[in-house]
């Protein structure tokens, strides 16, 4: 990922879509299930943290903001999800943008 300025935009739910952005040309996308059926509550963030730390060398990390939810799920979903990117962006140096 070296060379040119790198992004990685995101479509925060429960099925995370992604998209890898170099000198605004999309390279790499895709799709990632954070839930599955009969797993602890707490393993979907788990396995977006570990999904998001193979993206430590992007220089910017861009999100929708979401300001009203269809249900209390969805938003406690949600707001852990961009926790996470929060933590991951502070502690990587990694420029944090939110659209909405």
């Amino acid at each position: 990922m070296a060379g040119g300025y790198t992004i990685l935009s995101l479509d925060i739910s429960s099925t995370l879509g992604w998209a890898f952005i170099k000198d605004a040309g999309i390279i790499q996308s895709g799709t990632v299930a954070l839930t599955r059926k009969d797993a602890h509550p707490g393993d979907r963030f788990i396995r977006f943290q570990n999904w998001l730390s193979n993206w430590r060398a992007v220089q910017e990390i861009i999100y929708e903001d979401v300001p009203r939810f269809e249900s209390a799920a969805a938003a406690k979903s949600y707001c852990g999800y961009l926790a996470i990117i929060q933590m991951f962006c502070l502690v990587q140096g990694i420029r944090l943008t939110s659209i909405k």
